[in-house]
This record gives C-alpha cells, structure tokens and sequence, in this order.
C-alpha cells in the first residue's frame, strides 16, 4: 500500500476472515484430500484514514516463484460520518427485554433525509435490543457494535400487517427509500 508491502491473502485471510478457521478445519478433517483447497483472493486492511488516496499493487507469486506486479489501484476511503446517532441516546435498553421500536425508529428517523451512507450512522451499541418492525427511509450506515444484538420481539402486534407489503407482516429490517 502506497509503496510498502502489507502482506499475503493467505496471512490476511488467517488473520481477519472470520470464516477461515471453520475453512482449516474442514481441510484437515478431510485425510483424504478428496477437496480442494480454499483459496482467499480478498484482502482486509484496517487504521486507513477517512477521505484519503491510496494505492494498492497486487502481486502473483507463482508456483516456480516468478511475479509480476498488477497495474495499480486506486482506491478512496469515505469520509467520517456527518452524524452519529447512539441507540441509548434516544432511550434503547439492551437488557433483552425491554421493547425498543420507539428508540431505535427514532434513532433511524433522526438521520434525515440523506444522500449517502456515510453521512449517518445509527450505533447499536453491547446488549440484546429487541425491537418490532424497523423501517429505513434514508440512506444510512446501521452498525452493530462487538457484542450487539438486534433481535426481533416475539410479538405478531409489533409486526403489524398494515406496514408490511401485499398483506404480510413487515420483517425486523424494511428498507422503505431509495
């Protein structure tokens, strides 16, 4: 990245995807060598600042360990989110119990009317929020902290069929906008 090597997809793979782990484990199970090996053509790259220009070279190292780099790559991260909207503030209480709607439709309702995902972010923040039928309007960023859980009441009335589309009951997450 910007002249300096970050790494292989393989480490990176190893390192970040949440899903490698279950992968190896497949893989080693399998004594017979019966499937073929995953391979990860993907790569994570985190502390990359807001706004910013970077460039990227990818590089093929081939099996008799001759490589060539690709044309580079540019690639712009987004800005900082204009807003910032924590469920808690708007009176969401991750207890597992506590009925939610009215804090977190509020929360979403509170971004407005905006023209890009990163212009508003709603933050779940550490616990089980349970919560009806949520409807986005707008386009937003709705993120999930470490350890949050959006989790659907197991009421029907929280639900209503009235909201939904052709006559059925809306899901926990409805994108109603653009």
């Amino acid at each position: 990245m910007n002249g300096n090597k970050i790494g292989s997809s393989s480490e990176n793979a190893n390192n970040y995807s949440i899903s490698a782990p279950y992968i190896n484990n497949f893989h080693n199970v399998d004594k017979n060598k019966f499937h073929v090996p995953t391979l990860f053509n993907s790569f994570y790259v985190d502390n990359l600042e807001a706004n910013t220009l970077y460039k990227f070279t990818i590089r093929a190292v081939y099996s008799d360990g001759e490589s060539e780099d690709s044309v580079t790559l540019t690639a712009k991260t987004a800005q900082n989110y204009g807003k910032i909207i924590d469920i808690t503030e708007k009176g969401a209480n991750g207890d597992g119990k506590t009925i939610n709607t009215d804090a977190i439709q509020g929360a979403i309702n509170d971004c407005g009317q905006t023209s890009s995902a990163f212009d508003c972010k709603v933050l779940v923040p550490e616990g089980t929020f349970i919560s009806g039928a949520l409807f986005i309007q707008a386009p937003l960023t709705l993120e999930l902290a470490e350890g949050a859980i959006l989790q659907g009441s197991g009421e029907s009335s929280d639900f209503p069929k009235n909201k939904g589309r052709s006559g059925k009951p809306p899901s926990l997450l409805n994108v109603t906008g653009p």
